[in-house]
C-alpha cells in the first residue's frame, strides 16, 4: 500500500464527494447521451436499450476496479503507481503513454463537436470553427491551471446544469412516448443487439480515471468508491431513460437519421424554448467532457516523466507546479491535434484501442494486488474478497479483449497507427531512461 505522506494542499483544496462524482459523470455522459440513441437505434432497433444494459455490466466491472485502485494507492496518478509497483515502472510508462495519448486525440474530436453545435445554433459563425475549437481547450486549460478543485467548481456548475436540462427534457418528453414505437422490439435480430453493445459500452469509457486525482480528493479511500458508485448509477439511469424516451418520440426513421436524438426529440414534444435548451446543453456536455480530459491526463502525463525521471521514487504526490505544467502540455497538445483533426479523426478507432490496452495492463495490476499487499490487503478500508476481485478482474480482460478484437477488426489503418504510437512512447520511455542513467553513473 502506498506510504502515508505529507499533503502538500490543505484538505479546504481538495475534491470532496460531489466534486468527484460530478468529474465523473461530466467525463463520462459529455456528448454520447446526445449522440448515442441515434447510433444504436440504426443498429438494434428499439432492443438499443438491452444493448446498454449489457453494456454497463463491464462498466460496473470497471468501476469495482477503481475503486480497488484507489483505496490501494490514494495518491496523485494512482493507476500508474500501482502498475509501477505491482507490475513494473515500463508497463505503468505504456500505460500513462496510452491513456495520455487516446485523452489527447480525443480533445480535438470533442472540441469540434463543441464547435459544430455552436454553429448549428448561430450559423454565421462557421468560419471560425478552428478558432472556437481553440478557445474551449484553451478556456478549460486555465481553469485547471488553478487546481483540481478549480476544475471541479467548474465542472460542479457546468453538470449540474446539464443534468436539469436532462430532467427538463426527460419531464417534458416521456408523456409524449408511444409503444407502438417498441414494435417489433428487435427488427435486426437478437445479434444485432449484441453488435450494439460495442458502441454502447464506449458511451461507458472512462469512469477509472477518477483515480488519477486521487492525491488531490478528500479522504479518496472511502470518497472515490462512493462516487463511482452513484456516477455509474446515475449514468446507467439517465442512458436508460433517455433510450426509451426517444425510441418512444421519434417515428423510427427520423431517429436513425438524426444527429442529436434529444434535440430532435424535444422539439415536436415540448415548447420550442425548452427545445433550444436542450439544444443548447449540447454545448455543457462537450465542455463537461473538455475539461474532464485535461484534468485526469494532465496527471498521467505528469506521471509519464515522473517514470523517466525517477522510476524507484517513493513520492506518491506531486507538486503543484509539476501538475500545472502537465496541464499546460495537454492543452497545447490537444489545440496542435486540431490543425491535424482530418487526420485524427479516422484514427478514432486507435484512441479507443489505446485506452483500452491500458484498461487491459491495469486489470493485469488489479489481479495481482492481493498478492503483492500480502497480509496487508485485507487491512484496507475498502477491499473486494480475494476470489470476487479474480472474477472481476478475469472477466473484464475477457470482455476488453472482445472489443478489442472488434474494433480492430477489419481496420489495419488504425492498428499500424496504434503501434507507432505505442513504439514512440516505448521509445521515449527507454531513451529517457538510458540517457538519465548515463548521467548518473
Amino acid at each position: 500500500m502506498a506510504r502515508a505522506h505529507s499533503s502538500i494542499e490543505s484538505t479546504s483544496n481538495k475534491v470532496g464527494l460531489l466534486g468527484a462524482f460530478l468529474i465523473i459523470v461530466g467525463f463520462v455522459i459529455g456528448a454520447s447521451v446526445y449522440v448515442l440513441p441515434g447510433n444504436l437505434f440504426r443498429i438494434a432497433g428499439p432492443a438499443m436499450a438491452a444493448s446498454v444494459l449489457l453494456a454497463a455490466v463491464p462498466a460496473a466491472l470497471s468501476c469495482i476496479t477503481a475503486a480497488q485502485v484507489s483505496a490501494a494507492f490514494p495518491v496523485d496518478a494512482a493507476n500508474i503507481h500501482m502498475v509501477k509497483r505491482v507490475l513494473s515502472p515500463f508497463w505503468a510508462a505504456l500505460t500513462a503513454w496510452a491513456f495520455v495519448g487516446s485523452s489527447v486525440a480525443a480533445l480535438p474530436l470533442i472540441s469540434f463537436g463543441f464547435a459544430d453545435y455552436l454553429i448549428a445554433l448561430y450559423g454565421d459563425i462557421a468560419e471560425h470553427r478552428l478558432k472556437i475549437a481553440f478557445t474551449v481547450i484553451a478556456f478549460f486549460t486555465i481553469i485547471n491551471l488553478f487546481g483540481a478543485k478549480s476544475a471541479a467548481s467548474a465542472q460542479t456548475i457546468m453538470v449540474l446544469t446539464l443534468l436539469s436540462v436532462i430532467a427538463l427534457f426527460i419531464t417534458t418528453s416521456t408523456p409524449q412516448i408511444s409503444f407502438e414505437n417498441f414494435s417489433p422490439f428487435a427488427p435486426h435480430g437478437v445479434q444485432a443487439v449484441f453488435v450494439a453493445v460495442v458502441p454502447a459500452f464506449f458511451a461507458f469509457l472512462g469512469f477509472s480515471l477518477i483515480v488519477e486525482i486521487s492525491g488531490e480528493v478528500k479522504s479518496p479511500q472511502h470518497t472515490i468508491p462512493r462516487a463511482l458508485l452513484m456516477a455509474f448509477l446515475l449514468i446507467t439511469a439517465i442512458y436508460m431513460i433517455v433510450i426509451i424516451t426517444v425510441a418512444g418520440v421519434l417515428p423510427a426513421e427520423e431517429l436513425r437519421s438524426t444527429r442529436s436524438a434529444l434535440a430532435a426529440t424535444a422539439t415536436p414534444a415540448a415548447p420550442k424554448w425548452v427545445a433550444f435548451v436542450v439544444s443548447m446543453s449540447a454545448l455543457l456536455a462537450t465542455a463537461t467532457t473538455i475539461n474532464a480530459i485535461i484534468l485526469l491526463a494532465s496527471r498521467d502525463a505528469a506521471g509519464f516523466v515522473w517514470l523517466i525521471a525517477a522510476p524507484k521514487s517513493d513520492k506518491t504526490e506531486l507538486e503543484p507546479s509539476q501538475r500545472r505544467f502537465a496541464v499546460i502540455v495537454i492543452g497545447v497538445a490537444g489545440m496542435a491535434c486540431c490543425l491535424a483533426s482530418e487526420v485524427i479523426g479516422s484514427y478514432a478507432v486507435a484512441t479507443v484501442l489505446a485506452f483500452l490496452i491500458a484498461k487491459s495492463i491495469i486489470c493485469l495490476a488489479v489481479m495481482k494486488l492481493p498478492a503483492y499487499l500480502g497480509d496487508k490487503y485485507a487491512d484496507l478500508e475498502f477491499h473486494i474478497p480475494k476470489p470476487v476481485l479474480l472474477a472481476v478482474c478475469c472477466s473484464m480482460l475477457a470482455i476488453t479483449g472482445v472489443f478489442i478484437a472488434l474494433s480492430a477488426q477489419g481496420n489495419a489503418p488504425a492498428i499500424t497507427a496504434l503501434l507507432i504510437f505505442m513504439s514512440i512512447g516505448i521509445t521515449l520511455y527507454s531513451t529517457g531512461r538510458l540517457l538519465l542513467t548515463k548521467n548518473t553513473t
